[in-house]
């Protein structure tokens, strides 16, 4: 997993949009982000404009719902 504290703000938001498309599957993420992470869009557009900056806690729980959408993809390759 990457160090994103080290990222400057507007590469955490360009890195958590990169994320959320690959995760939800649409590049129109931002509703679904907030809506699993209990979010108002006007939040999200904040993040945008890094004003407050995108926080880390974002990146990091978009990463690990990714690595559990892995995770399950192999548990029902393996079930056949």
């Amino acid at each position: 997993m990457r160090n994103y504290k080290d990222m400057a703000p507007e590469q955490r938001f360009e890195e958590l949009a990169m994320m959320a498309e690959e995760f939800f599957g649409v590049t129109t993420w931002r509703g679904k982000f907030a809506e699993r992470y209990d979010m108002t869009a006007q939040q999200l557009s904040a993040w945008a404009k890094s004003s407050p900056p995108t926080p880390v806690w974002a990146l990091v729980a978009i990463h690990d719902a990714m690595n559990a959408q892995r995770l399950e993809t192999i548990r029902n390759w393996l079930k056949g």
